[in-house]
C-alpha cells in the first residue's frame, strides 16, 4: 500500500487547524464568489443588447460632446454590469459605467423589451448620467 510520506502528512495536518482552516475557507469562498460575478458580468457585456447600447450612445451627438466618440467599458472587480439580461425572453435591465477617451465616466441605465412581431428592442428607461451632471432621457 502506498502511504504518504510523513512530511506530507504534517503539511496536510496544518490545514486542519481552525486558525488556518477558517481564513483559507474565507479566501476560497471570496474567490469563488468573485469568479461567479465576473463570469455573469462578462456574459452580460457580450450580448447584442449591450453592444447596441454602446453603439447608440456613441452615435448620440450630445453624449459625444460630453464623453467623446470612443467609449470603453472596462470590466473590473468594482465595475460590473449590474441587472438582468435575457435575449430569448426579450427583457433587459442593465446598469454599467463607461469611460470616454478624455477620462470622463458615465453611468448608463437601460430597461427595455423586445417585441417578437417586429424583433426590435424598445427602451422604457434609457438614462446616461455623465459625472452626475447630465441625465439624458
Amino acid at each position: 500500500m502506498n502511504t504518504p510520506p510523513p512530511l506530507f502528512k504534517r503539511f496536510l495536518a496544518q490545514f486542519r487547524r481552525p486558525i488556518v482552516a477558517g481564513p483559507l475557507t474565507f479566501l476560497a469562498g471570496a474567490f469563488w464568489i468573485n469568479t461567479i460575478l465576473n463570469n455573469t458580468s462578462n456574459q452580460k457585456s457580450n450580448t447584442a443588447v449591450f453592444r447596441g447600447i454602446i453603439y447608440a450612445i456613441e452615435a448620440h451627438p450630445e453624449i459625444s460632446k460630453v464623453l467623446g466618440n470612443r467609449l470603453v467599458y472596462k470590466q473590473s472587480i468594482f465595475n460590473r454590469v449590474k441587472g438582468y439580461c435575457s435575449v430569448p425572453e426579450g427583457v433587459a435591465d442593465l446598469t454599467f459605467t463607461v469611460e470616454g477617451k478624455d477620462g470622463r465616466t458615465a453611468e448608463i441605465h437601460f430597461e427595455g423589451k423586445r417585441y417578437r412581431d417586429t424583433d426590435s428592442w424598445v427602451s422604457s428607461v434609457f438614462t446616461v448620467n455623465a459625472d452626475k451632471l447630465y441625465n439624458l432621457q
